[in-house]
């Protein structure tokens, strides 16, 4: 069975809940409400893939932390997922393109069972603290002598 697991207390929430009643699927369909930190990454363990599908995203940390987790990506096209996502790891569709969401969670479902550890490295190597750190340092550091 699939199940669909909803994080976050936004404002189409109860559009949401009545729509999945609407539907049929409300024991598919489960809303977790606000997460604190450690809940979001429990419910990021828990699940099979993680989808983000935005119209726009400056850069996209919730798909680091999901990366950093060892679970695979969905999302869009719309200003930073592009950057982080590699066919490795994760797929990227169009913003507003429904079909090819529904589309990339079947493929998602069909692929092998995801290396978790390969999936944790690829975000690690690319956004841990010895690839990102000593740059943000000599950053910081050269802002500071120019005061």
């Amino acid at each position: 069975m699939v199940r669909l697991v909803l994080g976050g207390d936004g404002v189409i929430r109860q559009e949401l809940a009545a729509l999945a009643r609407s539907l049929g699927l409300q024991s598919q369909v489960t809303f977790l409400g606000q997460l604190p930190r450690d809940g979001v990454r429990e419910a990021m363990w828990n699940a099979n893939c993680f989808v983000l599908p935005s119209y726009a995203e400056n850069f996209g940390v919730v798909l680091i932390e999901a990366l950093a987790t060892g679970v695979p990506v969905i999302s869009t096209r719309c200003g930073g997922p592009e950057d982080i996502i590699s066919d490795d790891v994760g797929i990227i569709r169009e913003p507003g393109d429904e079909t090819g969401l529904g589309d990339a969670l079947v493929t998602m479902r069909e692929r092998p069972e995801p290396d978790a550890g390969a999936i944790r490295e690829y975000a690690v190597a690319r956004y841990g603290y010895s690839t990102i750190g000593p740059s943000l340092r000599d950053l910081y550091c050269s802002l500071l002598e120019r005061r």
